[in-house]
């Protein structure tokens, strides 16, 4: 299975540059980062909007959520990276300052998604900016 990435470098929170990476994943839950625990009900609500807008299916309880450290940096997330999705190991790892941030979350629930259709168009899919959280 691919898995998907959204790696955006933050200048600040308005300006922000974006890039994306292929690789192996090197993160490991630990002293750098920890599983999300609980999980905001958000979440929950904001899956189901990207599913209406994507058109796509997923039991969200089949994903893994992670918080990382502004700052870190992993091989499919350089520093600066606010978000990314491991397809491997269907984890969505959230920077742990942006856990709530709609557009960061949206934007990985879309990734989480579209690769589990088997869609490998990544983010010149239409999904993403349909839904609101395509990259700037």
């Amino acid at each position: 299975m691919k898995r998907g990435i959204f790696a955006l470098g933050l200048a600040s929170l308005l300006s922000v540059s974006s890039g994306c990476k292929i690789g192996e994943l090197l993160y490991e839950p630990g002293p750098l980062g920890s599983r999300i625990d609980p999980v905001p009900q958000e979440y929950r609500q904001w899956w189901q909007e990207m599913e209406d807008c994507s058109g796509r299916r997923r039991n969200f309880d089949e994903i893994g959520w992670f918080q990382f450290p502004e700052g870190a940096s992993y091989s499919l997330c350089d520093e600066g990276c606010l978000g990314f999705y491991d397809g491997y190991r269907n984890r969505i790892h959230i920077r742990d300052d942006l856990i709530l941030l709609r557009w960061v979350v949206g934007h990985e629930i879309v990734h989480a998604l579209i690769d589990n259709s088997g869609d490998n168009s990544g983010h010149s899919n239409p999904a993403f900016e349909r839904c609101g959280v395509q990259q700037f």
